[in-house]
């Protein structure tokens, strides 16, 4: 398994998944920040990209916008 095995001699730690409400809940204000972002023009994939370079959680810009307007 190619795949697999690249992954491993990596030596990078596999990754978590984590449900995007539970990611929210460990940082409270964080939701608001990001509705602050949107109303002033920033980009549902500027706000994930800047999430994933603070927090180390990548989101999906659907996953992410979905949850932030109450679909999720």
């Amino acid at each position: 398994m190619p795949l697999l095995d690249q992954l491993t001699a990596s030596g990078k730690a596999p990754g978590q998944q984590r449900k995007i409400a539970d990611f929210f809940r460990d940082h409270p204000g964080l939701a608001d920040e990001v509705r602050a972002c949107r109303a002033a023009g920033f980009s549902w994939p500027q706000i994930a990209s800047q999430i994933h370079a603070d927090h180390q959680m990548r989101l999906s810009t659907t996953a992410l916008a979905d949850f932030i307007q109450g679909r999720r």
